[in-house]
């Protein structure tokens, strides 16, 4: 074999070498950046994993803080007196009307002292029936359950006497109505009464022999 052979085998021996380290060195790269990527990517899976974490242990120490400042015996009377009040606002609401009334109005009030499903129900955006007479409220007694700031919905036992008067204000007619209601605690902390039952009612007439 003569000199110039063996120059060209040993030439292309090298080439073969230098080939299979370049691709040796670009399989060894891959493999890094390969091992780079994947362990940039569980990082910040983990990352986003404990910031949800964090995020929900931060809303659930909120709503015990919020709890505990509820607990406090100020606090709690605070809120059952003004769920107390909301009860008297719903029964002003639906006991208490005028011919003369502003029908959306009246809408709007209930809509803050009940839910919308509810104030649909007995009112919405037109009178459902014409008001006759002009009527109020009196000897309006609330019954509720122990009050707790742990729980979000409420029930209560009112009575009531509703008075009809004439058109010169003259009382004609009392009734005597019980009823039942149920308040639920919204996002905002409101409450508003959802559901409502009349279940007994007593009507006594009113003329100038029994007033004598």
């Amino acid at each position: 074999m003569s000199n110039k052979q063996n120059e060209n085998n040993e030439k292309k021996s090298k080439s073969t070498k230098i080939l299979g380290y370049a691709i040796v060195l670009l399989v060894l790269i891959g493999t890094i950046i390969y091992f780079i990527y994947s362990a940039q990517s569980n990082t910040n899976s983990e990352n986003d994993s404990l910031k949800r974490t964090v995020s929900e242990l931060q809303k659930d120490n909120n709503k015990k803080e919020d709890l505990i400042n509820r607990l406090d015996a100020k606090n709690v009377n605070k809120e059952e007196e003004a769920i107390r009040n909301q009860a008297k606002e719903f029964v002003n609401v639906l006991y208490v009307t005028d011919p003369e009334m502003d029908d959306k109005k009246r809408y709007e009030d209930a809509k803050k002292v009940m839910d919308k499903s509810l104030a649909n129900k007995y009112f919405g955006d037109k009178r459902k029936s014409p008001i006759k007479y002009k009527t109020d409220i009196q000897d309006v007694n609330i019954y509720s359950e122990r009050y707790s700031p742990k729980k979000t919905d409420y029930h209560m036992y009112l009575t009531l006497s509703q008075a009809i008067k004439d058109t010169d204000g003259k009382i004609t007619s009392t009734r005597k109505v019980a009823s039942e209601i149920t308040l639920k605690q919204e996002k905002s902390n409101d409450w508003k009464v959802v559901k409502f039952k009349q279940f007994d009612e007593e009507q006594t007439e009113h003329d100038d022999e029994n007033e004598d």
